[in-house]
Order: structure tokens, then sequence, then C-alpha cells
């Protein structure tokens, strides 16, 4: 139930043109204007590349965007409590 309302919410909103799922994120890298990120389509085996102004990395603790892109930048999570 929750995916289905996700879903929707990502195609009703606007500048999204579409929805990639099934996909292995391989690189980022970003410019003063751009992020740029390479991508494996599980579907096809094609690797992609897209630009966008942002880049939200919702993969995870151990996931590709902490792990290869902000962590050797020195970003580094901290524990926090209220």
């Amino acid at each position: 139930m929750l995916e289905k309302h996700l879903r929707k919410a990502i195609t009703d909103t606007a500048g999204v043109s579409t929805l990639r799922s099934r996909c292995a994120l391989t690189s980022i890298s970003e410019d003063d204007e751009w992020v740029y990120a390479k991508y494996v389509d599980a579907a096809t085996g094609e690797e992609k590349r897209i630009r966008s102004r942002f880049l939200v990395g919702a993969d995870g603790k151990t996931g590709f965007t902490r792990k290869m892109y902000l962590e050797p930048k020195g970003v580094q999570m901290q524990w926090a409590e209220w």
C-alpha cells in the first residue's frame, strides 16, 4: 500500500518525468551546476547517464551514495538523540 502511494506521489510531482526502478547506481559526479549519475538498467543491462540539480540518496546506511560518494568526501553520519 505504501509503495502504491509513493509511486503515485512521484508521478504526480511536477518535474518528475520518469521513475526508474530496478536500476543500480554505478557512479556520481558533480560540477558547479549539475549532479551526474550513471546507472545500469537491470531490465536491459544498459548503462545510462542522467543529470539533475539534486540527487537524493535514499539507498540506506550501507548504500552506494553514502559509502562510495559521501564518506570519501568526509561526510559522516552522526548519531543524534533528542
